[in-house]
């Protein structure tokens, strides 16, 4: 099965800020939140119950190793019966 054209041609993946290596977070950009982004956050938040935005803020606050393992926490159950 193919990839959707949107995975393949992803407007924030292939922003031209990522692009040229002026970034490397979206946090890290001058227009932190782009349009692009909020709607993807608008569609996340009503879909999947999560905001990329929030996210995003919560990985530059705390950093990536942590942030890891906080998601790690509260996606895999750790409880065996």
């Amino acid at each position: 099965a193919s990839k959707p054209k949107t995975r393949l041609m992803c407007r924030i993946k292939t922003c031209e800020n990522m692009l040229q290596g002026k970034i490397e977070y979206c946090f890290d950009c001058g227009d932190f939140p782009c349009a692009r982004l909020m709607h993807l956050d608008k569609r996340y938040r009503t879909k999947y119950g999560t905001s990329v935005i929030d996210n995003l803020l919560n990985l530059r606050k705390i950093g990536i190793k942590k942030f890891i393992k906080n998601e790690n926490k509260t996606l895999f159950c750790t409880n065996i019966y």
